[in-house]
């Protein structure tokens, strides 16, 4: 997994886990990029909080367990990780 992330964070990290930003603002320390350098992939409503609330842009891919969610907040909401990554290569 290594070769695709160098740094992982879990709730067992942080003090408050999501919808709080503590996660994305911890990794963003750890990997020593600011929040208009990254961008966040998620696929429910409180993942797409916490990316909102550390101030990263936010592409929310939702699942069938997650469609209902509100994703209103999110820079797009996309069927698939293809359609999410084809945004961000156009943008």
């Amino acid at each position: 997994m290594e070769k695709f992330a160098s740094t992982f964070i879990s709730s067992d990290d942080v003090t408050h886990s999501k919808p709080a930003p503590d996660c994305y603002l911890l990794a963003m320390e750890k990997l020593g990029v600011k929040a208009h350098e990254s961008i966040a992939l998620e696929d429910t409503e409180h993942g797409m909080k916490a990316a909102v609330a550390a101030g990263i842009s936010c592409l929310a891919i939702p699942t069938e367990m997650s469609e209902h969610h509100d994703f209103s907040a999110a820079h797009g909401v996309f069927e698939d990780i293809i359609e999410a990554s084809d945004w961000i290569v156009e943008n």
